[in-house]
């Protein structure tokens, strides 16, 4: 996956904004838009640090977390990624399903 992520030194502090053009491969001509800013919520946890976690929305079904960490390394090391389906400051929980349950029936 290609991608134009802006590069800035680590002693340059700056509100994160981007859009970000990236291509599923370089033999493509379609684009695909992420939107990355630095997350910013109100409960502070020490999982997601400020200055530290970004938030990224509008990332493509293929686009998986080996993918964004590839997509990301140039800018710094990248030490977990989580996917959520809305913003939160809450830690994931191990792979849940809309459809299946991973806990067992009451009986």
């Amino acid at each position: 996956m290609m991608n134009q992520i802006p590069k800035h030194g680590k002693s340059e502090r700056r509100k994160l904004n981007e859009a970000v053009p990236i291509k599923y491969n370089a033999d493509t001509s379609a684009i695909h838009w992420l939107f990355i800013k630095e997350h910013s919520v109100q409960d502070k946890t020490a999982e997601k640090p400020a200055h530290r976690t970004l938030f990224i929305i509008n990332v493509p079904p293929y686009c998986s977390e080996e993918c964004l960490r590839h997509m990301l390394s140039p800018c710094g090391n990248v030490t977990a990624v989580e996917f959520h389906q809305t913003p939160t400051s809450r830690v994931s929980l191990p792979e849940q399903s809309a459809f299946f349950p991973t806990q067992l029936p009451i009986r």
